[in-house]
């Protein structure tokens, strides 16, 4: 189906692009300079770079790993986000994940409010979801999240790591996302220095539910059998709805490498590049 796991993203796409205008979302080919796009996606720094990247030695295999984040910390709208990180090869150890409270801090704060192992069997990128492990941010609090991945032996560890910072949703902001669709919701989110909100809605889009999406085509796809015979223009417009859906997951997908374009993360852009032309090789 055209909805795939995250490790089969759309990257072998054309260029689409993903804008803000005027409170709508146009469409702009390949060939458009999207420089200026890519600045006002760039969320403002606060406080110091953190380590959104670690690079692995020979015991470790050579692995990276990347906390999909922007450097520095931001801001973020939900209690209960969705984090994204990204290694480059399937661990033979579990990750471990932690994420603790580093402002305000009290005596309760001393220990991680989250620590838990992660198994994981497959290079690519990871989604975290605080939820499942009923987690919530506090408001204006600054919290630091990691994965880690420590080798059996205990000769090397790799960490990445990224800070965030729970905040209310401005009130602008509110009355411009009542009744926006997904991918314009995600540019002003991105356009308002909400990172993490917006390249979770564009992942989440991508991603989708195969089981549900798959089933609509199903039904679909018995209702086409049932007319086509006789009616052509069921046929034609079914055609014409997969090529319609095509274009909007090629805008979204161009839309999440200009979110990771924008904070500097071009190297996991590489990654992906590399995997993408390996399966196609093999």
């Amino acid at each position: 189906m055209l909805r795939k796991n995250f490790n089969m993203l759309l990257s072998g796409m054309g260029l689409w692009l993903v804008m803000a205008m005027t409170g709508s979302v146009g469409v702009a080919l390949s060939g458009h300079s999207y420089a200026q796009e890519e600045d006002e996606f760039k969320p403002p720094m606060m406080g110091a770079p953190t380590r959104r990247a670690g690079a692995g030695t020979r015991e470790a295999g050579d692995i990276l790993l990347y906390s999909l984040a922007p450097e520095g910390t931001s801001k973020i709208l939900s209690s209960q986000p969705n984090l994204y990180w990204y290694i480059s090869e399937a661990p033979e150890a579990p990750v471990r994940l932690m994420l603790r409270k580093i402002k305000p801090v009290t005596a309760e704060d001393k220990n991680p409010v989250l620590e838990t192992m992660l198994t994981v069997d497959s290079k690519g990128m990871h989604k975290i979801t605080l939820a499942d492990y009923e987690v919530e941010l506090e408001t204006d609090a600054l919290y630091e999240w990691s994965v880690s991945l420590v080798t059996a032996n205990n000769s090397a560890r790799i960490l990445a790591s990224a800070t965030m910072q729970k905040a209310e949703m401005p009130s602008e902001l509110a009355e411009k996302q009542d009744g926006a669709e997904p991918a314009a919701l995600a540019v002003l989110y991105a356009k308002a220095g909400f990172w993490y909100n917006a390249f979770d809605i564009v992942v989440q889009q991508l991603s989708g539910d195969e089981t549900t999406a798959e089933a609509e085509v199903a039904t679909d796809s018995k209702a086409t059998v049932k007319t086509a015979s006789n009616d052509k223009a069921a046929a034609k417009s079914e055609a014409k709805t997969a090529k319609a859906e095509e274009h909007a997951l090629g805008e979204l997908e161009a839309m999440r490498k200009l979110l990771l374009k924008a904070v500097d993360l071009d190297d996991v852009l590489a990654l992906e590049e590399k995997a993408q032309k390996e399966r196609m090789a093999s």
